[in-house]
């Protein structure tokens, strides 16, 4: 009777993926060389006038693994990068990614080199995202406690995820 309710358990957590959303646009500026780019999702994204400054959020999530997915522009010339930080460690990092169908600047996905474990629900983790170049264009985060998730290139579809509200 165990194993069967524990099993009933296990698939009732799998069938019910939680995605997130986190929206350059909400994220705190500590700096005033972050442009509003008239792209991405919700019509707005974030472009660095310099290098070295950071959206800062802070976000209680449910515990769980999190698979970390950011959207940022390309122009496919590999030089425009930021780096994601949460809890003060890095999860990789993003931007300016060559395209092998490269044909005109657009926005694409990667996914963070680990994914995000959080065992203690309701604790608040600090999302930080740093210009390492000018430039750097980020427009969202989203989290998925499904591993096998792909975030789509629809506006409309990211805009449908939840999007997380600041825990300060």
């Amino acid at each position: 009777m165990k194993k069967t309710l524990m099993a009933l358990m296990m698939g009732a957590a799998l069938c019910g993926a939680a995605e997130y959303r986190i929206e350059a646009m909400g994220m705190d500026s500590e700096d005033e060389g972050w442009l509003k780019h008239c792209s991405g999702t919700q019509g707005s994204m974030r472009e660095a006038s310099k290098k070295g400054i950071k959206l800062t959020g802070s976000y209680a999530l449910d515990a769980g693994d999190y698979y970390v997915w950011v959207r940022t522009a390309t122009n496919n010339e590999g030089w425009r990068k930021g780096q994601l930080k949460i809890n003060g460690a890095s999860y990789g990092k993003f931007g300016d990614e060559k395209q092998k169908d490269y044909k005109q600047p657009k926005l694409a996905w990667k996914k963070a080199v680990l994914p995000l474990k959080i065992t203690e629900a309701g604790k608040v983790n600090k999302f930080e995202v740093t210009a390492l170049n000018y430039c750097f264009r980020f427009d969202c985060i989203v989290l998925s406690t499904d591993p096998n998730f792909k975030p789509s290139d629809d506006n409309a579809a990211i805009e449908e995820i939840e999007e997380l509200e600041s825990a300060e």
